[in-house]
């Protein structure tokens, strides 16, 4: 009887997982700040830092480039990228018509229970407004519309919202508006939230999250 050859597992998996680590480790870094706009990306230090070879990091440093956190610069390697005020704002237009759109649809897949889960992060975006909480008033304000954009059945376009919210989320959070313009803020979220429940139509949901979003990107450029 022929002995069988006993085969090795796969690499291509371990290496993925790693890249994906990887991945997920410098984004953060990214988007807390760690990392600012112009920090270089050292393959070597990174791979030292993440305890893995510099494979899975040159991988996940591709992809961070691929979704606008990273380019190349010659004789310079990867850097964070620094978003210009003209390419942040028109991101934040793009954004807007994504997410008008996404909460359109969901509205009709919202519960009474994520309904007041929303009026309870509104409520709590009034608070840190009333403290000057700019980074906990930037975190509710996202929060809040994600836990609305979640609802959406297009499943890919919750995801490409929530990517490119947390790509964006490390200029936003230095720009976005206190005083009147936040106060602001919250009573166009209540009135969402009004429409939502009354079962407005779609347009007129779109239109009313359209108009709110231009708003803040129209704040945000000046």
């Amino acid at each position: 009887m022929a002995t069988q050859t006993k085969r090795s597992a796969p690499s291509q998996p371990a290496r993925v997982s790693k890249a994906n680590a990887a991945y997920e480790a410098i984004r953060e870094q990214i988007v807390d700040g760690r990392c600012p706009p112009g920090t270089r990306l050292v393959l070597d230090r990174l791979a030292r830092e993440l305890d893995m070879s510099t494979l899975p990091v040159r991988e996940a440093i591709r992809r961070l480039e691929a979704e606008g956190y990273v380019q190349f610069r010659q004789n310079v390697g990867a850097t964070v990228l620094a978003l210009d005020a003209e390419s942040f704002v028109q991101a934040l237009e793009t954004f807007a018509v994504l997410e008008s759109a996404a909460t359109a649809q969901a509205a009709p897949h919202l519960s009474s229970d994520d309904l007041a889960a929303a009026r309870k992060l509104n409520e709590a975006m009034q608070r840190a407004l009333d403290s000057l909480d700019r980074s906990r008033y930037a975190a509710l304000h996202d929060e809040f519309h994600a836990l609305i954009a979640s609802r959406c059945p297009n499943a890919h376009l919750v995801r490409v919202l929530a990517n490119e919210r947390e790509r964006l989320q490390r200029v936003r959070v230095a720009t976005l508006a206190l005083g009147a313009a936040g106060r602001r803020e919250v009573d166009e979220h209540e009135r969402l939230l009004a429409m939502i429940e009354s079962g407005a139509a779609d347009d007129a949901i779109e239109g009313l999250s359209r108009a709110h979003l231009a708003a803040v990107t129209s704040m945000l450029g000046q």
